[in-house]
């Protein structure tokens, strides 16, 4: 068994660069910041999601700046990005965009932030069958028929890819 990381931080920064370069309004819309198992990450794309409904530009770092001073997200930057002063954000943010200004490939690093999710949930029912099996070692045909309904429950949950955003198809 080869064990990897479930997060991949090369794509989730790649496609956060991409998506603000590009300016991609439709992929914005569909990635959320539980995708990001950085907490930064994370808050940046809740923010400029945050942005955009209010009217600002995508992908104008004159525009992003501006919004992070405002007072709301100054209180979410402290909050929900590890107390992190503005200056510090932009900095970071300056630094990850320089770093990865040529990915351009956006729906890949998409696709490889989803899959990273899923196998985290999944880990996550693992890790708790485990937990459930070693609470009833005397049911493993308990602990079965728990583990197919909790993976049942996280088929339905998991987030679905758009076809047509992947793989530039049409269905």
């Amino acid at each position: 068994m080869v064990n990897r990381p479930l997060a991949d931080q090369e794509a989730e920064r790649a496609l956060l660069t991409s998506i603000f370069l590009n300016a991609n309004y439709e992929l914005l819309e569909l990635v959320e910041s539980r995708d990001f198992t950085d907490p930064l990450l994370a808050w940046l794309i809740g923010e400029w999601q945050l942005m955009v409904a209010d009217g600002e530009p995508l992908g104008d770092a004159v525009a992003f700046s501006r919004w992070t001073r405002r007072g709301d997200v100054l209180r979410r930057l402290f909050d929900e990005a590890l107390g992190m002063d503005r200056r510090d954000v932009i900095a970071a943010w300056a630094e990850i965009s320089k770093e990865y200004a040529g990915s351009a490939h956006d729906a890949y690093y998409f696709r490889v932030l989803r899959n990273e999710r899923c196998r985290r949930a999944l880990a996550l029912v693992l890790e708790r069958a485990a937990e459930k099996d070693k609470d009833s070692p005397h049911d493993p045909a308990g602990t079965i028929d728990w583990c197919l309904d909790q993976l049942e429950r996280l088929r339905h949950k998991l987030p679905r890819l758009e076809p047509q955003l992947v793989t530039g198809e049409e269905e």
